[in-house]
């Protein structure tokens, strides 16, 4: 499974999402690709008040916070 991570430095709840995705790639087989919003014009203004945001790459789905790890797990999982 590949992911995109919509970030940005110094975001306390990007941090969070980060260490569930650490979490869940210990057992299962994903990777992910950090984006930071602050290097995008487009990407601020859809993403900047609503970071993190996980996207699958294969359906272009997203998840945005808040979620938990079960709420993570069943998105990519789905």
């Amino acid at each position: 499974m590949a992911l995109k991570f919509y970030t940005t430095s110094h975001c306390h709840l990007c941090e969070r999402a980060e260490a569930l995705l650490h979490r869940i790639a210990k057992e299962y087989d994903m990777q992910w690709n950090k984006l930071d919003i602050a290097n995008d014009e487009s990407m601020i203004e859809q993403y900047g008040t609503i970071i993190p945001v996980i996207q699958r790459t294969d359906n272009n789905t997203e998840i945005k916070w808040p979620f938990t790890y079960d709420e993570l797990l069943t998105f990519i999982c789905s």
